[in-house]
């Protein structure tokens, strides 16, 4: 008998597809619905302090922070509106959740990578010194050693470049030598993403699987940069919405985690 499940993602989330995909191969019955087509499929239900989802589906939250707010008041309204109707069904369904939402939000990462590492467990001593402007920096500010993001697009440039977006923006000091290893994290599983031999800075998958524990992440790419040496891994990034290109070379282990979570 098929099981239904819901992925909530946009229409060119390629990860959300591919995952659908496997599932229909497999007998499943995957919903695919974007934040708004989603939001509108619940009710919720409250009585004296217990509270009712209706229908109680497995979710799969792609959307959320993926998509671009409209700038017309009312279309803004109606967008807060479905994504905070979406916020409290995925915090409240019994049925599994992949990246349930948190009391901070849809995730506990932030757009400051010193906060998410700290909220992961790292000391603040271990964390490189980080800035954010309401302006992008125009002027050669050793670039080789600064890296600045659009913190609403993502996008990342060298501190002597413009990245595409209209900000906020955030700066942080990179080594330009360094090496990256991407663990994919589902659930009490992880996969690194290449075959290069990192034993001395020790278990990845392992120090990845605790990040994303911290987090409350049910799936995340952990991204550590690695010294020229090898011998020391630094956490660089946590995605909880990794793209597809991201997964590729761990995907068939990943897709079954994914499903297996989703199942239960």
């Amino acid at each position: 008998m098929s099981q239904q499940f819901l992925l909530v993602a946009n229409d060119t989330d390629r990860l959300a597809q591919e995952l659908a995909a496997v599932a229909r191969s497999e007998g499943q019955d995957p919903l695919l619905r974007d934040l708004t087509q989603a939001s509108r499929m619940f009710s919720i239900s409250v009585e004296a302090r217990s509270c009712t989802i209706t229908p109680d589906l497995p979710l799969f939250l792609r959307a959320p922070l993926q998509r671009a707010r409209p700038q017309e008041f009312r279309q803004s309204f109606h967008s807060l509106e479905h994504t905070g109707t979406l916020w409290a069904v995925a915090s409240l369904i019994e049925s599994p959740c992949v990246n349930r939402p948190t009391p901070r939000g849809f995730v506990a990462t932030s757009p400051s990578a010193c906060i998410t590492e700290l909220r992961a467990g790292f000391p603040e001593s271990a964390t490189p010194p980080e800035l954010f402007m309401s302006d992008p920096l125009s002027a050669e500010a050793d670039g080789s050693l600064w890296c600045q993001q659009d913190t609403g697009t993502g996008h990342i440039t060298r501190s002597s470049e413009v990245p595409v977006g209209q900000g906020p923006y955030r700066m942080r000091q990179r080594n330009p030598e360094a090496a990256y290893e991407t663990v994919i994290v589902v659930d009490n599983d992880a996969w690194r993403t290449s075959t290069e031999p990192l034993s001395q800075v020790g278990d990845l998958e392992e120090c990845s699987i605790g990040v994303a524990a911290q987090l409350g992440l049910t799936f995340a790419a952990v991204l550590w940069a690695l010294d020229p040496e090898g011998e020391k891994a630094v956490l660089a990034r946590v995605d909880p919405y990794p793209g597809f290109d991201q997964v590729l070379p761990v995907w068939t282990e990943a897709a079954t985690a994914l499903l297996k979570v989703l199942m239960r």
